[in-house]
């Protein structure tokens, strides 16, 4: 294929999934057809695997802060290889693009599209979709020590660089003795606070919220583990008397008022999810108390993809970190599940169902799916 911009036409066939309806079960797995002309500052990606996660739920069936036309294929992160880059004859890439050659892995967190074998990415400025990876993989290259493990860096795309953010861009201060409480702290983005904050700040105490199957689950992160089945989680707290610098909560509207009450002085209330089906409106609601000239506490709404297009450079330098980290073995996300391509949409209703522990990862690339077959994590169905 040529990478020239006057390439003559080329198809190929791709895999995608994808629905006419927002409705997330109404998602088959289709053959679509891939116009491969590209554009300059294009580039054409082979997918290796994408996240599978809540908010997969909420872009598909239409309840997602943005709309996406039909047909909608959900995948707010992946990872893959470029195959083509689209130059204008011998000149380099516009400014602002990314070092990239044919070959590179790259992450791309894009909100919806991880779910296909092939796309198409602008990768010109300002958007700098792709942040290259600079490591080899393990599934290809085993051997090599510094090799970092697919399904753990793409955990690393969405969740684990939306807690590092979090922590470390959000104007939390944290000391040594200091409380910090996370709610659903056993699913993909709670797991990765949990783990990152211990890393971050091993003298801070950090409590979680979970279900009670997950208790020893979090209890094994160094947290302590509050059993929201078993009483109230204000209670809890209030019994012993402690207070937060800071509470992370990607639950919803259903518990921001009472996360205030356990807040300290100068505490801060990071919102960064509605899981419960809560509106929006509710964190306006929040956020309007920062008016307050008399309120010791403030709060704030993170979303990590408008902190990306805002500041692409930023999430390239923590996402980058944190792909270091994860080979240095200083930080492991936990992945609970892997799955085939073919079996996305049965991962995505588990995840739904709130049963899951850390990330769950769908395999996309044959050559990827036969690596992990056999691993004890793997589910070639559900």
């Amino acid at each position: 294929m040529s990478s020239s911009s006057t390439a003559t036409q080329n198809v190929i066939s791709t895999s995608v999934w994808a629905s006419d309806t927002k409705t997330t079960d109404a998602q088959t797995l289709q053959t679509v057809n891939l116009n491969t002309d590209l554009q300059p500052g294009q580039a054409l990606l082979k997918h290796l695997a994408s996240i599978v996660c809540f908010t997969d739920v909420s872009t598909s069936n239409g309840t997602y802060f943005r709309s996406f036309p039909t047909p909608i294929t959900p995948g707010y992160a992946f990872v893959a290889v470029v195959q083509d880059i689209a130059k204008k004859g011998n000149n380099p890439l516009p400014d602002g693009c990314p070092d990239l050659a044919v070959g590179d892995v790259v992450c791309a967190m894009l909100s919806v599209g991880g779910w296909k074998t092939h796309s198409i990415v602008d990768i010109t400025a300002p958007k700098k979709n792709l942040v290259k990876v600079p490591f080899p993989l393990t599934y290809n290259s085993p051997e090599d020590p510094h090799a970092v493990d697919l399904t753990q860096l793409v955990a690393l795309v969405l969740n684990s660089t939306t807690a590092y953010q979090m922590i470390r861009r959000t104007g939390i201060s944290l000391k040594d003795g200091d409380h910090v409480l996370v709610h659903a702290a056993a699913g993909g983005v709670g797991s990765a606070l949990c783990e990152l904050l211990r890393l971050e700040h091993p003298n801070v105490v950090v409590h979680g919220t979970c279900s009670t199957e997950k208790v020893g689950y979090v209890e094994s992160m160094g947290v302590r583990a509050i059993d929201y089945k078993r009483g109230d989680f204000v209670a809890a707290l209030e019994r012993e008397k402690l207070k937060m610098k800071a509470v992370f909560d990607g639950v919803g509207p259903s518990q921001f008022g009472r996360d205030l009450r356990l807040l300290d002085k100068d505490g801060k209330l990071v919102m960064f999810g509605l899981t419960d089906g809560g509106s929006f409106l509710s964190v306006l609601g929040v956020l309007a108390r920062n008016l307050n000239p008399f309120s010791s506490v403030s709060s704030t709404f993170f979303g990590v993809i408008l902190e990306r297009e805002a500041k692409p450079a930023q999430y390239s330098e923590d996402l980058t970190k944190l792909i270091h980290l994860l080979k240095d073995k200083k930080y492991t996300p936990h992945v609970e599940m892997i799955v085939p391509f073919d079996q996305a949409l049965n991962a995505l209703k588990i995840v739904r169902s709130g049963k899951t522990r850390g990330s769950v990862v769908a395999l996309i690339d044959p050559d990827v799916i036969e690596f992990y077959k056999g691993k004890p994590n793997f589910k070639e169905s559900l």
